[in-house]
């Protein structure tokens, strides 16, 4: 067949709406075991924040012309803020913003250096994403610095590895980085 299949959009939205519908009634199955049982961690609430980031995830993802590394650091920053209300539910310990913010940005990064490697030529309508994602790095430092954190070791690593790559990504792409940040900055 030539021509591309014809999805039926009405019918895409009402698997939509049943799937939704499915995981409101989990959702709400979940807090009521939660509730019955008297659990100490509200482990429902994980759940259900779980499931919102899937289709949040599912969302963003399926659109069109996405571009990939929008969908990486909106997803860097999903996880980042999921991961700090998961710390809160079980009783901020702070391991949200001490190890898993790192951990998650020293993958963004790399995830970044990959599209740098597969896709020079495009690279430069990724490097605001990518300054943006150095940013937060150093963001995680300052936090250090006003004593808001107390563990700095993997901010530094993850520190040191966006470092690593921005250096790597200035040899490779240097010229065609000058001219995207004078062009999006109008300098």
């Amino acid at each position: 067949m030539l021509y591309p299949k014809i999805i039926n959009i009405k019918k895409s939205n009402e698997i939509i709406g049943i799937l939704i519908f499915i995981c409101l009634l989990i959702s709400g199955v979940l807090i009521a075991i939660d509730f019955l049982t008297d659990a100490k961690i509200m482990w429902s609430l994980i759940s259900s924040i779980s499931i919102v980031y899937l289709w949040v995830t599912v969302i963003y993802s399926v659109r069109r012309g996405t571009n990939i590394a929008s969908s990486i650091m909106i997803q860097t920053l999903i996880i980042s803020i999921f991961m700090i209300l998961l710390d809160k539910i079980i009783g901020y310990k702070g391991w949200s913003v001490e190890m898993a913010i790192p951990i998650i940005l020293s993958i963004a990064n790399i995830m970044m250096f990959a599209i740098l490697l597969i896709s020079r030529r495009n690279y430069t309508n990724y490097i605001i994403y990518h300054v943006i994602i150095f940013g937060f790095n150093l963001f995680m430092v300052i936090l250090f610095l006003f004593n808001m954190i107390n563990n700095i070791k993997v901010s530094v690593i993850s520190l040191v590895i966006s470092i690593i790559i921005a250096i790597i990504t200035v040899i490779i792409c240097g010229k065609d980085i000058k001219e995207e940040l004078l062009k999006r900055f109008h300098m």
